[in-house]
């Protein structure tokens, strides 16, 4: 999931992701994990309230530095 550099900072990644979110609750699913790399928006999924479980460093490359988030419903 992405959105447009164009329309960043206007609601629509945070729409997407409550809309996500809203789909799994009551369907017997308890978290949403996922994982993004450093350049892509970690700070993002941490506004929304996902939490690092882990980041698995690439030492040669910090840009692929990889975190693992997870938020329970």
């Amino acid at each position: 999931m992405w959105v447009a550099r164009s329309v960043r900072g206007k609601g629509y990644g945070r729409a997407l992701i409550s809309r996500l979110e809203n789909h799994f609750i009551d369907k017997g699913y308890n978290n949403i994990n996922l994982v993004t790399s450093a350049f892509q928006a970690p700070g993002f999924y941490k506004k929304c309230g996902y939490t690092v479980e882990f980041i698995r460093e690439n030492k040669t490359n910090p840009k692929l530095t990889k975190s693992f988030f997870i938020k329970y419903l």
